[in-house]
């Protein structure tokens, strides 16, 4: 509840779904037993800068209201998500934007370029495959030696 209020009074996007349950007080857990025990009861609530409680016995009520039947879920299907899916569509739709270029291929310290592939190798240190532009994932954090035959290729 928390999250979507939040979500929605940052702007960063429409709550699709259905109301929440409205329970934003916080149980405590500094209620301890004699015998180990423990009791849980309300003690913290949220409130907004407008000085008043929130979501409490309210819940958040969603921009987009879509529910989940109970048949169509165990069939596998899920209206909010196809609804937030076709939501993103018609925005990008409305209002495309450009995606920037992917910047340059790290270096790997020894003057050999690597490729995405080849820096996913020499992290798991398994390599399967090597793309054409290195002959070999560098190993220059290993020893200098290895470096050196990598950089002469």
């Amino acid at each position: 509840e928390a999250f979507a209020d939040g979500f929605r009074r940052l702007g960063l996007g429409e709550v699709i779904g259905m109301r929440t349950w409205g329970g934003e007080i916080w149980l405590s857990s500094s209620n301890r037993l004699s015998d180990g025990g423990l009791a849980r009861a309300p003690m913290m609530g949220v409130y907004g800068p407008e000085g008043e409680w929130l979501i409490e016995q309210i819940g958040v009520v969603p921009d987009v209201v879509v529910d989940n039947l109970p048949h169509a879920t165990f069939n596998g299907a899920d209206a909010q998500l196809d609804a937030a899916i076709q939501y993103l569509l018609e925005m990008i739709e409305n209002d495309p934007r450009e995606v920037p270029p992917p910047p340059p291929y790290p270096n790997a310290g020894c003057g050999v370029p690597i490729s995405a592939t080849a820096l996913l190798i020499v992290r798991c240190r398994t390599p399967r495959t090597i793309p054409p532009r290195v002959s070999r994932p560098c190993s220059c954090a290993r020893s200098s030696r290895a470096s050196s035959r990598v950089a002469r290729g």
